[in-house]
């Protein structure tokens, strides 16, 4: 009895061994419980959802492009700086002008701030130099007119029993200088940015006639005294002197002809073209009065440059821009020919250089209605065609062959200035 009861105990007691052996590890293996989440009471949480996160594709392999096939970046195009003509420029303002080597010199001389000049002293330095004081006194005007930095109208006469030539001047030499130095700088303003590396005659001739037509306002009031003769008084007399000048025109930005003839001769120069200043008649509404312009050297051709009719009175702005002397001398002449007395050479009489030949608007009398169809056919409302002189008969079979080709309800042409004038009549 005893004995089974012991073995009863010993059975129960290996049960329990056994289950206190295997309980570590039954908790090891068992899951921890987390503790219940508090919640917090307080304003609402507004609930931000993740991103969405997309997985990265595989990447691709890219075939490689052969080194010929592969786009070669485009060369930077390097910046060039304009050439700087300052010294340029000014070499050719202070430079000495004139027909003869005696004007050049007796402009060194005006230059130099000298307005009398011994007589004796020129025919010692000129020996061969067979003139008479009055030619002598031309010379002068020539040095005078033919250099407009000197910035000033200066009229020589002869002084103390024909020995000396002075000189008149309503400004100090003082004033000189100082507008001398004024009309320099206003010369480098309107050029110095200019590039003038590869320029022709030509583009050259274009650049100067439009910087007069646009830095100069003609001075009707002088205009009017001047053809009127009224009496003149110091203030008008003075007016006058500053509309005649490179000064008045360029600094002062009025003037009358003589004053854009200078400046043109004056910009002509610095860029380095071969000018006349030049003075004459030309006809003007039936009545002949004193006008100046200009003659420039184009490729070997004297033409003929009149800046102030091409600002006021022609109906086109180059009408008068290198036009040959067969078509500009009908209704003008010179006072001098610097070109046939002084250097001996042609006039020019070639029609390439002018705005209307270079732009295709110049015709013959045989080829107008070619040159008019042409621009026709672009569609232009309006154009001039240089032609010169015609007759009145040559107008008449131009005008009559015109109304043949073309509808007059819608085109109109007419003759004026020495051009053919269309203008596209718009429908109703």
């Amino acid at each position: 009895m005893d004995r089974l009861r012991k073995l009863r105990w010993k059975n129960k007691w290996s049960g329990v061994m056994s289950v206190l052996l295997i309980l570590p590890f039954l908790i090891s293996c068992a899951p921890v419980p987390q503790p219940a989440e508090k919640v917090l009471e307080g304003p609402d949480v507004i609930e931000v959802s993740s991103p969405e996160i997309i997985p990265e594709e595989d990447p691709k392999i890219i075939p490689k492009i052969p080194k010929e096939m592969e786009e070669t970046p485009a060369p930077e195009v390097p910046v060039i700086p304009v050439p700087d003509y300052e010294d340029e420029l000014k070499a050719r303002f202070h430079a000495p002008s004139g027909p003869t080597e005696l004007v050049r010199y007796l402009t060194s001389e005006i230059l130099e701030g000298k307005l009398t000049i011994d007589i004796k002293t020129i025919k010692e330095k000129f020996p061969l130099t067979d003139m008479t004081n009055i030619e002598l006194v031309e010379a002068a005007l020539d040095a005078a007119s033919q250099n407009p930095q000197i910035s000033l109208l200066l009229y020589p006469s002869l002084l103390m029993g024909e020995n000396t030539i002075g000189y008149y001047s309503y400004k100090s030499e003082e004033e000189l200088v100082e507008r001398r130095n004024a009309l320099e700088e206003k010369v480098l303003e309107l050029l110095g940015d200019t590039d003038l590396t590869g320029l022709s005659d030509y583009d050259k001739s274009l650049l100067v006639h439009d910087l007069v037509i646009e830095n100069i306002v003609y001075d009707y009031e002088v205009f009017d005294l001047i053809l009127e003769n009224k009496e003149w008084t110091q203030e008008s007399w003075n007016r006058m002197q500053e509309a005649g000048n490179a000064y008045g025109a360029l600094v002062l930005g009025k003037a009358v002809c003589g004053g854009y003839a200078q400046a043109y001769a004056l910009l002509a120069k610095a860029v380095g073209l071969e000018v006349y200043y030049v003075e004459g008649m030309v006809d003007y509404n039936g009545e002949e009065i004193i006008h100046a312009w200009n003659r420039v050297k184009i490729d070997g051709q004297w033409l003929v440059v009149d800046t102030t009719w091409d600002d006021i009175e022609t109906p086109n702005p180059y009408m008068w821009m290198n036009q040959p002397t067969g078509i500009a001398y009908i209704d003008r002449y010179e006072f001098k020919d610097y070109i046939k007395t002084l250097e001996n050479e042609l006039a020019g009489d070639s029609e390439e250089y002018t705005w209307f030949y270079k732009n295709d608007y110049y015709a013959t009398k045989d080829t107008i209605l070619e040159v008019l169809k042409r621009h026709i056919d672009q569609d232009e409302a309006s154009f001039d065609i240089l032609t010169g002189p015609l007759k009145n008969k040559e107008v008449d079979v131009i005008m009559k062959e015109f109304g043949n080709r073309f509808d007059d309800q819608l085109h109109l042409i007419y003759y004026e200035d020495k051009m053919i004038r269309y203008v596209k009549i718009k429908a109703d």
